[in-house]
């Protein structure tokens, strides 16, 4: 097979990880199973921001299974990869304009292509070598963890330069981004978004270097509140009501302190997140504080902010930083805010989008909740729309309620509509599965 041909095998099998989820979510704000996620970081004076969608190992095998070897991939899940320059800088020594580009890979089991593509907009199969604007080869690590979730970091090296990052299962790589101008802050700022459920949650923070000193305990005092960072107070803010740690906290945007001890830290939400520092910190502000165990981890020369631990409705923030790490749970009611999601939109569609109620059923089945309106959301998608994921949804909904007679009606009917379908390989192993089961 040559290099062309491999190219787009690549993207079709790409394809095939993306295309249930172009349905499920349709119009609707409903969780996926690959959260979207971002971090960013300075590299000099520039930002550098990947944003990305995080795909689970959920027992797969990944290097060579899930993602093939020597074939194009988008580093990722659903929309392509992207990876942000405010300013050009140098990515492992080659000069790259400021601008926003794809990030694509080509794995290998001894060395991987990296691909920084100037087509940013377009679908995974708008590829186009034309458009790279660098490709380079780096070699991948062993990863000292076992990573279930994609995770993307940026590490600031020195006031010029950072590493950027690449983990998942049990594999990692980095490379290097540098700026022509160094940052006016030694402690340069960087953030971490993710998306739980349905609920967007954000940390900005600014990352101290050890430089060889102690740091908890030392630099950091134990037993007196600190800013989880450097310069501004460390600030977390949820799109959502949310969970914390078992303490119900209100949407909103809160300095994160922390109260770091030997054994233990206490965490902190405060409602007056702009301010410089703890200096100002009022305990009489606080939302909640709660107490979590301090564990060792790998020394880690940057502070920084991750989240692990991510399935449909919760995860865990870890901050990690010399050989310490503390983590806390935050979860979301997702089921309650997808279901408001759904009822909303189909009212302000006044009822008229197929789409609409038959990603709606395949939610409600899917999280085994509100199954009467489930069935009936499926069967008005289906009567609205002869498209073959509508009839499957419907197909889906009544096995799951357990009349497997007008399940295979349905599903039948999606097989008849789906053959006439440019891409029905892609989706023909979805059919396939359900069929079994009737």
């Amino acid at each position: 097979m040559g290099v062309t041909q491999r190219r787009f095998a690549g993207i079709f099998l790409a394809l095939l990880f993306l295309l249930p989820l172009t349905y499920i979510n349709a119009q609707l704000d409903l969780p996926r199973p690959s959260p979207k996620a971002e971090v960013s970081s300075k590299a000099g004076d520039a930002d550098v921001k990947i944003t990305y969608s995080r795909p689970g190992v959920k027992g797969r095998t990944i290097w060579g299974g899930l993602v093939p070897y020597n074939e194009l991939w988008r580093t990722g899940a659903n929309e392509r990869t992207r990876i942000e320059f405010s300013k050009d800088v140098k990515v492992n020594g080659n000069s790259v304009a400021a601008g926003t580009y794809s990030l694509f890979t080509i794995p290998s089991e001894n060395e991987w292509t990296v691909i920084i593509n100037k087509n940013y907009k377009d679908g995974i199969n708008k590829y186009d070598e034309k458009d790279d604007a660098l490709r380079f080869k780096v070699k991948p690590m062993k990863s000292e963890l076992f990573h279930e979730r994609m995770t993307f970091v940026v590490f600031p090296k020195s006031q010029k330069d950072s590493d950027v990052g690449f983990a998942w299962e049990n594999l990692m790589l980095m490379f290097n981004v540098e700026a022509e101008s160094g940052g006016d802050r030694v402690s340069p700022a960087a953030s971490v978004y993710q998306r739980i459920g349905v609920t967007d949650v954000k940390v900005n923070y600014a990352s101290p270097a050890v430089k060889g000193r102690e740091i908890f305990g030392g630099l950091v005092p134990y037993g007196k509140v600190w800013r989880s960072g450097a310069n501004e107070a460390t600030t977390i803010e949820f799109a959502t009501d949310v969970t914390v740690e078992g303490n119900k906290v209100p949407a909103g945007k809160y300095a994160l302190f922390t109260t770091p001890g030997e054994n233990e830290w206490t965490i902190i939400l405060n409602k007056t997140h702009k301010q410089w520092g703890a200096f100002k910190y009022d305990q009489a502000q606080d939302q909640v504080r709660f107490t979590v165990k301090a564990e060792t981890n790998p020394a880690r020369e940057r502070l920084f902010y991750v989240f692990y631990g991510l399935d449909d409705s919760s995860s865990k923030l870890y901050l990690k930083w010399a050989d310490k790490k503390v983590g806390f749970k935050i979860e979301t009611d997702v089921v309650n805010l997808a279901i408001a999601d759904i009822k909303k939109e189909i009212e302000k569609t006044n009822g008229e989008n197929w789409s609409v109620f038959s990603s709606a059923a395949n939610f409600a089945v899917d999280y085994d909740t509100h199954l009467d309106d489930a069935k009936t959301w499926a069967v008005k998608g289906a009567e609205m729309e002869a498209h073959w994921w509508a009839n499957y949804v419907a197909a889906k909904t009544h096995h799951k309620l357990g009349d497997n007679t007008t399940a295979k009606t349905y599903l039948d009917k999606s097989y008849e509509i789906g053959k006439k379908a440019e891409n029905y390989n892609g989706f023909k192993g979805l059919l396939d599965s359900l069929n079994e089961k009737l």
